[in-house]
């Protein structure tokens, strides 16, 4: 088999060397417009990946007026926590209780069973199944672009359906400052937040969903609004 790999594979990585060597010396020489796709093509494209037809300035409105709401709610709870600090110390501390490089898959671990378990007692939604996916560390080709995620198998797989939930460890070439700037980002209210996201009853639910959606064309396609609209909505939902 791996044999086998290896003969697939050297094409695709001679394809994908070739790619760049034309995006760097080639295409990369003669761009000189900017990259921005302008307003006329991005409302087209949020019309027909998103079916979201509200005139630019509109939605821009929509966006700002859901910032300043969720900074007023930031620094109104900030002062129920403690009204003798500044909301920026109010995080901080909350940051304090952080884990450890090589507690952090500990971590997700514990609070993705304190989720699922919370879902349940409360009757939140059906979960579909209850295997649980595997909490691994991010791949390093991943790491640049990515904090945690939720890595789920194709609606169609039929053999190899295991789930991965990915969270990003500090590498190991970072200063010490630069390690616990990162890792509090994993701080225990966060963490929670993350889960639920990309487990329970984010992104994991609709992958175990997925293949009860009625066309083929629903199962192969998606878009953001939705996928990560409702990820986000289970955030804010689990909270209340």
């Amino acid at each position: 088999l791996l044999s086998e790999f290896k003969v697939a594979h050297r094409p695709a990585s001679d394809a994908i060397e070739s790619l760049t060597t034309w995006l760097e010396e080639e295409l990369l020489p003669r761009s000189r417009a900017p990259y921005a796709i302008g307003e006329k093509a991005f409302a087209l494209k949020l019309r027909h990946e998103e079916m979201v037809d509200l005139p630019l300035a509109d939605l821009l409105a929509i966006g700002e007026a859901n910032l300043d709401r969720d900074y007023r709610d930031f620094v109104r709870v900030a002062e129920e926590i403690s009204p003798n600090r500044t909301p920026f110390e109010v995080m901080r501390a909350m940051s304090d209780d952080f884990p450890s490089g090589e507690n952090l898959l500990g971590s997700a671990i514990d609070t993705l069973s304190n989720v699922v378990r919370f879902i349940k007692e409360n009757q939140i939604v059906t979960l579909p199944s209850d295997t649980p996916p595997s909490i691994l560390e991010t791949p390093p080709y991943l790491r640049s672009g990515v904090f945690a995620a939720m890595d789920t198998p194709g609606p169609f797989e039929q053999q190899e359906c295991e789930a991965y939930y990915y969270v990003t460890p500090p590498e190991p070439e970072w200063d010490l400052a630069h390690r616990e700037e990162h890792l509090r980002l994993f701080n225990r209210p966060v963490m929670e937040i993350i889960t639920i996201h990309e487990a329970y009853p984010g992104h994991y639910v609709q992958f175990l969903n997925a293949p009860r959606f009625p066309t083929r064309t629903r199962q192969i396609l998606d878009c953001n609004t939705n996928v990560e609209g409702w990820a986000h909505y289970t955030e804010q939902m689990m909270i209340e």
